[in-house]
């Protein structure tokens, strides 16, 4: 049988499981905002066409352009050679100008020189191994190619016999290289840059209706009122936006509904209470009219209950206050009633809240702790964009296995103490309260010896 840590396991097992393949391949390279990803799904076919492009080009375009640039200077040269060994010495001159105005390449012999052995042939690139290629078909000579020597001119030495030496020829780099390739290549960059700037303004502005969505639901959540937020973007985002704003106005009219109820149930049962007090006021006072009297004010504390559990999700606006006066305040009119409380307030937290809301989540926590102990502490700070308030006493504390079960409606502890009038609704209302306001409330082992309340508010 599953146990609870295999049925979690499981659990998490099967969810990673159904994640997109790439998204298990790659968890940590992938974008995660939703601008990220769309550019990504754009960005992606577009540089693989640019890849393949380019290796088409230059498995086409540009091999066969170098073939036919380097194939014709290798024959220009074989010409020149072959015009050399076929007239006399003292026409060479005349040979060698004439070849550099038709060619465009300069000629030298140096005469009673040999090409080192160790240096032939040299190529260093793509472009040399063509033009050695066909130098070696069309002359059939030792030669050495240098291509770094010089910025502007490739620089090419053939071994002569007639006349016997070593023939320069200098030859001009556009004659070998095509400028059409750096124009492919600039023209591919700057197309990526244009359409990626163009998809990033488009996705920028199809994804910022679903950014203010989530702002507008996040505000909601903590209570706030976000009356900015315009419903645009594209026709699946628009829907979920006036589905949301359908739920936020719901969400309102049930709130109103439910208090206005209260209130009037409340009206209605103060009317025959009073009545019932007043008549028992005309009697003389026995046992079972002052349990009657009794009986009639625990109903009466249970309809301010009521009551108090209701305008804990009225209809209070949100606004900037600060919480440290706040606090302070509440702690003294606690100290008024003769508590004993410690505090430790940071000045100038301030945050939107509703103020008559979280003065009566506080005062309810106080009160409980006077109630169960002799002395409170009360400490509030900010850290890290979150207000922090904790509240500690020297009670007996709740049990571990019970945290969770206060915070249900008119639910008490075994061992209360004697006396005690509340309703079980000061905790319910209190954690209300703070989740209303997109915070959190937590019940936990005090070090003073009770129960300390921890509240977290997002700023």
């Amino acid at each position: 049988m599953f146990n609870q840590a295999h049925a979690q396991k499981y659990t998490e097992a099967r969810r990673k499981s159904h994640r997109p393949f790439v998204t298990r391949l790659l968890p940590g390279i992938l974008p995660k905002t939703l601008l990220g990803r769309s550019l990504l799904i754009v960005m992606t076919p577009l540089v693989l066409l640019q890849v393949i492009s380019t290796w088409f080009f230059y498995e086409t375009h540009w091999q066969t352009l170098t073939k036919r640039l380097t194939a014709s200077v290798a024959g220009d040269i074989g010409l020149v050679i072959y015009m050399l060994q076929q007239t006399e010495q003292h026409k060479h001159n005349h040979i060698l100008a004439a070849a550099e105005e038709l060619t465009d390449l300069r000629f030298a012999i140096i005469s009673g020189q040999i090409l080192p052995i160790s240096l032939m042939p040299t190529r260093s690139n793509p472009v040399d191994n063509q033009l050695g290629r066909y130098l070696e078909n069309i002359t059939h000579r030792a030669f050495l190619i240098d291509s770094r020597s010089l910025e502007k001119e490739v620089e090419v030495r053939l071994e002569m016999e007639k006349p016997n030496g070593v023939l320069q020829v200098f030859i001009p780099r556009r004659r070998l290289f095509s400028s059409t390739t750096y124009v492919f290549i600039l023209w591919m960059i700057g197309s990526s840059v244009v359409l990626f700037t163009v998809a990033t303004i488009f996705m920028r502005r199809q994804t910022k209706p679903v950014g203010q969505l989530a702002y507008a639901a996040e505000e909601y959540g903590k209570g706030r009122d976000y009356n900015d937020f315009q419903i645009s973007g594209a026709s699946e985002v628009q829907k979920v936006g006036l589905a949301f704003r359908r739920m936020r106005d719901r969400i309102k009219r049930q709130t109103v509904q439910r208090v206005e109820m209260l209130a009037g149930v409340s009206h209605d049962l103060r009317t025959p209470l009073t009545r019932m007090r007043l008549q028992l006021a005309m009697i003389p006072e026995t046992a079972s009219v002052h349990s009657l009297l009794q009986d009639i004010d625990e109903m009466t504390r249970m309809i301010d209950g009521y009551l108090a559990f209701a305008r804990g999700e009225g209809t209070e606006k949100a606004r900037m206050i600060n919480l440290s006066r706040l606090i302070d305040s509440v702690i003294e009119n606690c100290k008024r009633q003769h508590q004993d409380i410690d505090s430790a307030i940071h000045e100038n937290i301030i945050l939107p809240i509703r103020p008559d809301a979280m003065r009566r989540c506080l005062s309810n926590l106080l009160d409980n702790a006077r109630c169960y102990a002799s002395k409170s502490w009360v400490q509030a700070f900010l850290l890290r964009h979150v207000a922090h308030i904790i509240i500690d006493d020297n009670g007996p504390g709740i049990p571990a296995e019970q945290r969770q079960n206060v915070f249900k409606p008119f639910f008490r502890l075994a061992q209360d103490v004697p006396n005690n009038h509340h309703m079980g609704l000061g905790l319910t209302i209190a954690r209300d309260i703070v989740h209303n306001h997109g915070g959190q409330l937590e019940l936990l082992k005090s070090p003073q010896g009770g129960l300390r309340v921890h509240i977290k508010l997002p700023i």
